[in-house]
């Protein structure tokens, strides 16, 4: 069961999640990145290599435009980090004005990951890797 604390989104403007791993060999993100939309939130991901890319593959759009999601691209972990710390650095200049115009800005993104999170589609595909992963496994 996913619980989600909603006073941590009512009261900030932007999640930063730090997902599980931060590798360069895999490609997966966790639950960490599904709370944020489930609640419409805008983030920034410091997670594995191209963690973006594959959340764009499964439909969802990313901030880019509004972030500079180069990050996402940097193969060593450290470099990653570091690359998402200056890409959010300039948040902390904003004003209560400058956010409430990023939140405008970025209503239609934060809308359409919400609608394709809760879409029988999305629900389906994870259905399906989720038995394909215990049939693979012997499981089934």
């Amino acid at each position: 069961r996913l619980t989600i604390d909603q006073d941590l989104y009512n009261n900030s403007y932007l999640s930063i999640i730090q997902d599980t791993e931060c590798e360069s060999y895999t490609n997966r993100y966790t639950e960490k990145i599904i709370k944020a939309i489930a609640m419409k939130h805008p983030f920034v991901l410091i997670g594995n290599y191209k963690a973006l890319d594959l959340l764009r593959s499964e439909g969802f759009k990313t901030f880019d435009g509004f972030v500079d999601e180069s990050y996402d691209s940097v193969i060593n972990s450290e470099e990653r980090i570091k690359a998402v710390f200056l890409a959010v650095k300039k948040f902390s200049r904003f004003t209560k004005n400058d956010w409430a115009k990023f939140y405008k800005k970025t209503k239609e993104i934060r809308e359409h990951n919400y609608n394709v999170l809760f879409s029988k589609e999305y629900s389906r595909k994870k259905t399906l890797e989720k038995v394909s992963i215990l049939h693979n496994n012997n499981y089934l």
